[in-house]
């Protein structure tokens, strides 16, 4: 069974009886899991370590996307996630959000909706993104696991609570910034501030583990390709994002690039434009991830729905594409507590493994709900929150393409958004 036949076999059933679909899922805790890496199983957990990295490259092969638990992350850590982030991008006031407004809005901070155009990712034009984004990265303050300091328009004032400054000399890196209790509560300042920062560090252990995956199945299925086995190497050791056995959290605050963005959705004039016939504008417009690869989380908000292409490939005419709906799975006992994941595979990913994951077109449409003008618990289920982990490799670290050539991270991400701006600038 495919995932897309079975996400349509589930959506002809009741939304509230969604379970998860074994056949669909891949756990992913011989890798990610430190309670199933224990001594003494190393045959088991080479057989389970093989039939998880198959698996999942299977479906990425296929799909470009995949469900995935048993990544060692407790469901109350995302619930938490999910209810601060939704406080911050839907509840508090617009002040406490633009208090977040930075210099480089795409790598930290508050990003107001309509500033964005993710159609520009593959060389199109379309509407710009109706959705607020928020965005936290890597410390670069190895004192504090939430630094703050904050590079703002001189003309803002600063809500930082710290004052130190990144050493990175790379564009990818920025000081995070967070809303204070000068413009929000202290208490829900605080909250907001350790469950996104907590969440944010979580997340990028388990994509650690994510990608050694990927990369065990890649050089098990092409291990007679020297340059793919190459090319592998960037997944090894030197941009990976989270912490190895035995070093501690300052030891592994390193110099990644993964960017965790909360994005918020709501119910809108984009649910009404298509009625009478016209035809619904996407509140983000397809497009391919830059980075290695995505790893999703979001609430069951009814308002917008994510889909993707339905053949793993790249740009192509996004006319005349049929989209399947990306719902999420529910777990159900006795895996309640193991909350579903979706992977996506990026750019960079695709570039590594010369083609044999590709990146898949994806998008986000507006669905309607018909909320209720004064219902608050209507619009609060209608509102969609989305945790969205992109991940980076170091901006030095070492990339062998398959052709041969040999380049940073930093300049191929340089010449992938340059690609895409030269497409936009052909079609004008």
């Amino acid at each position: 069974m495919t995932m897309s036949s079975t996400i349509r076999d589930m959506k002809e059933g009741n939304e509230d009886d969604k379970i998860v679909v074994e056949s669909i899922v891949v756990d992913m805790s011989p890798y990610c899991d430190a309670a199933s890496n224990s001594s003494g199983r190393t045959i088991i957990m080479d057989e389970e370590r093989r039939d998880c990295h198959s698996r999942l490259n299977e479906a990425l092969r296929r799909d470009g996307f995949a469900y995935v638990r048993g990544l060692g992350i407790d469901i109350r850590l995302c619930e938490d996630a999910l209810r601060e982030a939704r406080s911050f991008l839907h509840d508090a006031d617009e002040s406490v959000r633009r208090s977040c407004l930075t210099m480089d809005r795409a790598r930290r901070g508050y990003s107001p909706a309509c500033s964005e155009n993710f159609a520009s990712l593959i060389g199109e034009r379309g509407p710009n993104d109706l959705v607020r984004k928020f965005r936290i990265g890597p410390t670069t303050n190895t004192n504090d696991p939430t630094s703050s300091s904050i590079h703002r328009p001189t003309s803002m004032s600063s809500s930082s609570s710290s004052s130190s400054s990144s050493s990175s000399s790379s564009s990818l890196h920025a000081p995070n910034v967070w809303p204070t209790a000068e413009v929000w509560d202290d208490e829900s300042a605080s909250n907001f501030r350790i469950s996104i920062g907590g969440y944010f560090e979580r997340t990028c252990r388990a994509a650690d583990g994510i990608l050694e995956a990927i990369r065990d199945g890649i050089i098990n299925d092409v291990r007679n390709d020297g340059m793919i086995y190459e090319s592998m190497r960037a997944l090894m050791g030197s941009g990976r994002s989270g912490r190895n056995v035995g070093e501690s959290e300052d030891e592994c605050r390193g110099e990644h690039t993964s960017i965790l963005t909360l994005l918020g959705y709501r119910h809108g004039r984009r649910h009404t434009n298509g009625g009478g016939g016209g035809r619904m504008r996407p509140l983000v417009s397809a497009h391919t991830d830059v980075g290695v690869i995505t790893l999703l989380h979001y609430d069951g908000g009814k308002c917008a729905m994510l889909q993707r292409a339905a053949e793993s490939y790249g740009v192509a005419d996004t006319e005349n594409i049929e989209w399947i709906d990306v719902d999420l799975p529910r777990p159900a006992p006795p895996r309640d507590d193991d909350p579903v994941f979706v992977v996506n595979v990026g750019d960079c990913l695709s570039d590594l493994s010369g083609g044999y994951l590709r990146s898949t077109l994806h998008r986000v449409m507006p669905r309607i709900c018909h909320p209720i003008a004064d219902d608050t618990a209507s619009n609060d289920t209608a509102a969609r929150t989305c945790l969205a982990l992109f991940v980076g490799l170091e901006p030095s670290a070492s990339m062998t393409l398959p052709s041969g050539e040999v380049v940073s991270y930093e300049e191929w991400r340089r010449r992938r958004i340059a690609r895409a701006t030269a497409v936009m600038r052909r079609k004008e």
